[in-house]
């Protein structure tokens, strides 16, 4: 069973994306400084792989991690895109966007110690300057913190 809960942040969202050349080395730079993966880990990998099958830059390298599911195809293209600090949140790192409205998006996200599954409810910038938006979203943020249903998020946290 997975325990999901959500975190409420105010946050921009990623620009378009657009895939970017990226060697080798900064992309795998960029995934350990996010926390998505160790140095250790990326040199286990690195062994294990016959010399004619290692990737040659950043792109070739994502599509070996998606395809071995130790990265997500929404974090691939934020990191190739030279964005990795966008997948961060305090303790947590993105995964996947979930959906987006008006007021802004919704991510699933893990929790870089514990593992636990969250979604994180980030409010779009100019949602953020109305001051009307913000108050709802603090709003939405105490209704649902109240509600105990298991077809119901748990409301964890909110923050800027």
């Amino acid at each position: 069973m997975v325990h999901v809960g959500i975190r409420l942040v105010f946050r921009r969202r990623p620009s378009k994306i657009v895939d970017m050349a990226m060697t080798l080395e900064q992309f795998g730079k960029s995934l350990v400084t996010v926390g998505l993966t160790t140095p250790d880990e990326l040199r286990a990998l690195w062994k294990e792989l016959p010399p004619q099958e290692r990737p040659r830059d950043g792109e070739q390298f994502a599509k070996l991690l998606c395809a071995r599911e130790k990265l997500t195809e929404y974090q691939a293209q934020i990191v190739l895109q030279g964005k990795a600090a966008a997948l961060s949140f305090g303790n947590y790192v993105l995964q996947l966007q979930l959906g987006m409205g008006a007021s802004g998006a919704v991510f699933r996200a893990r929790h870089k110690t514990s593992g636990r599954l969250v979604a994180i409810k980030v409010l779009a910038a100019a949602a953020a300057k109305d001051e009307k938006a913000v108050k709802r979203f603090y709003r939405e943020m105490q209704a649902t913190a109240q509600l105990s249903h298991p077809n119901i998020v748990r409301a964890v946290d909110a923050g800027e």
